[in-house]
């Protein structure tokens, strides 16, 4: 799956109209299809093997899920904020599962929203400035800060939480 066959799957969502469900749904919203393909322009490369999958909800928000071994990682969106939830499938037990929200306008936002991938087995992230270089972090292993930066010479994007 590429993300440009994700982000048509959610372009395609703009055609649901009321009821398409059968059960009263909603359209999809157009600010949730923004969330979504934001949401899609973040989601780490590697990830993309996690079989995603894009879900229309009744409510007129978008799901987007991935799986990967025994996790299961569920990003629903209305456009303001991003809905997860985490599941892992442990051997002889019930899933252990973590739900709760994060705001696109926090500002540990990207951070917060790579630890779900890093938590399901990702370690490289798209840079969110050139969409091209693959984020690192330039501190790796140091205790105290990271420091994120580009792998591509053309970008300057850098973060540190310092």
């Amino acid at each position: 799956m590429t993300k440009k066959k994700l982000k048509k799957e959610v372009k395609d969502l703009r055609n649901l109209e009321d009821n398409w469900d059968a059960y009263s749904a909603y359209p999809i919203t157009k600010v949730s299809i923004e969330g979504a393909n934001y949401i899609i322009d973040l989601v780490p490369r590697e990830s993309l093997s996690a079989n995603p999958c894009v879900v229309p909800l009744n409510d007129g928000s978008i799901n987007l899920e991935f799986a990967k071994d025994s996790k299961e990682l569920e990003l629903e969106t209305d456009g303001e904020q991003i809905i997860y939830l985490k599941c892992e499938k442990v051997k002889d037990k019930d899933e252990l599962c973590e739900e709760g929200y994060l705001q696109f306008d926090d500002k540990e936002f990207l951070k917060k929203f790579y630890k779900f991938f890093e938590w399901l087995g990702v370690k490289r992230y798209p840079c969110p400035k050139c969409n091209i270089g693959e984020t690192y972090d330039a501190n790796a292993g140091g205790m105290f800060c990271s420091d994120i930066r580009c792998d591509n010479p053309e970008c300057n994007y850098s973060y540190s939480d310092l």
